[in-house]
């Protein structure tokens, strides 16, 4: 909405950079959840199912080591 007020010359600069920044923080933050929906799903995966353990027991083992990490 400042962008297209009359008098955002005068505050172009600064205006311009405060949208570059909250772009990239609407960015980091959609990521970020995209990252936890996804984290969450696979926590339920390898957390509660002992046949996905046994079945892919190498990514269950990497997967804990990361969780492990993380926390």
């Amino acid at each position: 909405n400042i962008l297209m007020s009359k008098y955002v010359e005068y505050f172009m600069v600064e205006v311009s950079g405060w949208q570059r920044k909250l772009v990239v923080a609407d960015l980091v933050i959609g990521t970020w959840l995209a990252v936890q929906r996804t984290w969450a799903h696979l926590q339920s995966i390898f957390t509660n199912s002992e046949d996905i353990r046994n079945q892919l027991a190498h990514d269950a083992e990497r997967f804990q080591g990361i969780h492990q990490d993380f926390q």
